[in-house]
């Protein structure tokens, strides 16, 4: 099948692959995102780990964590280009949203969308937003995190440009530990989004999965040429 530029230009950001590397891993697959992208993971020449589910556009992440470590939220905000996330209107914007999404504590989008903000609905703030900016914009994911004990901790770490953000919540029950914790999960933040973990036990992990990465694993050890007697 004709593979255009546009697949390719995905496939790189995905991948961080070369072009022509790129190119040949979209016709060895027909076309299919996932599957280019585990062949290039099995030719050695795929720098990143991510899945074509997600989206390939400039934004960034606004967190708001309360004084007492008990309350947090969490916000991804999308827009087209680098320059317009860099503006002191999109700064606006992202500040606003992040802040009435901490206020609200909503459930899911169609309750944040039928929200008020400003003396209008949230669709419309949005909306405005993206004329005023001159750019389409889009609150892709939001999350906030509370518990009615006292027990309950969070903490968070967002990256200096506000490209990866992580919350983490726990229970405390020694009220003298309370410090400490906070300082672990900030800790535990900065683990996960450097490391990018998508499961927290073992048993968790699909062993389809397990299989699939055994296989790349072992396509990379042959090519590197190890003994076959240790790949396992």
């Amino acid at each position: 099948m004709a593979i255009d530029g546009k697949q390719i230009k995905e496939l790189r950001d995905l991948t961080q692959s070369g072009i022509l590397d790129c190119k040949k891993a979209l016709a060895a697959s027909d076309g299919d995102m996932d599957k280019a992208i585990e062949w290039l993971r099995k030719k050695g020449l795929s720098k990143a780990n991510k899945k074509s589910g997600n989206i390939a556009t400039e934004g960034l992440v606004k967190i708001i964590v309360n004084d007492d470590y008990q309350m947090a939220s969490i916000v991804e905000i999308n827009c087209e280009t680098d320059f317009a996330c860099k503006s002191e209107k999109f700064q606006g914007f992202a500040n606003a949203v992040i802040q009435h999404i901490h206020s609200g504590q909503f459930s899911d989008e169609n309750a944040l969308n039928a929200s008020d903000i400003d003396g209008k609905d949230f669709a419309n703030f949005v909306a405005e937003g993206s004329g005023s900016i001159g750019e389409k914009l889009s609150v892709r994911r939001f999350k906030s995190f509370s518990n009615d004990t006292d027990a309950y901790i969070v903490n968070s770490y967002l990256h200096h440009n506000g490209s990866v953000g992580v919350i983490v919540g726990a229970v405390c029950d020694d009220a003298s530990k309370k410090d400490q914790l906070i300082d672990f999960l900030k800790d535990l933040s900065m683990h996960a989004a450097a490391m990018n973990p998508e499961y927290i036990n073992p048993e968790d992990v699909p062993q389809e999965l397990l299989d699939k990465e055994s296989e790349i694993a072992k396509e990379n050890l042959i090519k590197e040429g190890k003994p076959e007697n240790i790949i396992d």
